[in-house]
């Protein structure tokens, strides 16, 4: 039996203006059925509503709650910087992510996914399928087929297609996460560059079974951008996760390129300059995963990536120059 007075498991929390959404997703991370204990880090990320009083409300009145603790809440640092200050607090063997707009719908995810680390020595991390739920017409997509097997996942299958999407299926070791190129943070990053940074060096496992749901909704960032503004902020991102993986991939994010550019309009219309800067800045504002691959393929390829503050700074400087 582990040993339950060391928790080998941390909960990572990452909440951002999610009191619509925060209930169901912290009591439904109160339901997973873990026989050992685990603690829960929350990193609110300076949220102006009832989202950090809702988690304490919740915790506060639920019997037998685990440990938690609570970063500081004072400073809005970002999605960037709040993921990286959240990835060093944490101190347990294995780490999973849960952000507060979306919800874990299996209660047995923590545990198989910990047993999958335990079991399988040679990943640094496991995912799982997933649901894409879009508020707007109220549709629930699987992100694959689903069944009982598992699959490996690597960094030049998550580059030509990021099967993981989005940090609440992630459950990862903790010494993967510590190995992650500080440089990788210079710049806004999400899941993909995590993950493809992770898996340069040891597999990531994926599980068929759905065990979260992913949540696509209004106040989502990258929905708010044209097709050629998510291709520009994409491409301008390969251009940073291939020199924080030392060009090892550079074959690979050369071709993803190619094809994102033979994606994007050739037509002369499009929102006038000002209109796409103040899109560009809607977009760089709130943590929270961008769009899911179920959503945007149908008018663009399958590759997530997040807008970025300084692209958007860039547009803006030669908008009102």
């Amino acid at each position: 039996m582990p040993n339950t007075d060391k928790p080998r498991l941390t909960v990572l929390l990452v909440t951002y203006n999610h009191e619509a959404y925060i209930r169901q997703a912290v009591e439904n991370m109160l339901a997973q059925k873990l026989h050992e204990q685990y603690e829960v880090v929350v990193a609110d990320d300076h949220s102006t509503d009832n989202t950090r009083k809702i988690i304490e409300e919740i915790f506060a009145a639920a019997p037998a709650a685990p440990p938690v603790r609570y970063l500081d809440h004072t400073v809005n640092r970002g999605i960037t910087e709040n993921y990286r200050r959240s990835f060093s607090a944490c101190r347990t063997d294995y780490v999973a992510v849960l952000e507060g707009d979306d919800f874990w719908i299996h209660p047995g995810k923590l545990a198989a996914q910990m047993a999958f680390l335990d079991e399988h020595l040679e990943c640094a991390a496991v995912s799982a399928n997933y649901f894409i739920y879009d508020e707007k017409s109220c549709r629930y997509t699987a992100r694959t087929v689903i069944n009982s097997e598992f699959s490996y996942v690597d960094s030049r299958s998550l580059i030509n297609d990021n099967l993981i999407g989005n940090f609440s299926t992630c459950m990862y070791r903790l010494a993967a996460l510590r190995a992650i190129p500080d440089r990788l943070y210079l710049w806004t990053t999400y899941d993909w560059g995590v993950n493809i940074c992770i898996a340069r060096n040891a597999l990531i496992g994926f599980i068929h079974t759905p065990f979260s749901v992913y949540r696509v909704h209004e106040n989502g960032s990258w929905h708010s951008l044209s097709q050629d503004e998510r291709i520009a902020v994409q491409l301008k991102g390969i251009e940073h996760y291939n020199s924080s993986t030392d060009l090892v991939f550079d074959a690979e994010f050369k071709e993803l390129a190619r094809r994102l550019r033979s994606s994007m309009s050739q037509s002369a219309g499009g929102k006038p300059g000002r209109q796409r800067i103040r899109a560009i800045l809607v977009a760089c504002v709130p943590p929270g995963l961008l769009g899911c691959a179920g959503t945007i393929r149908r008018g663009l390829s399958r590759f997530l990536l997040p807008p970025i503050i300084p692209i958007a700074l860039q547009k803006l400087r030669k908008g009102l120059s």
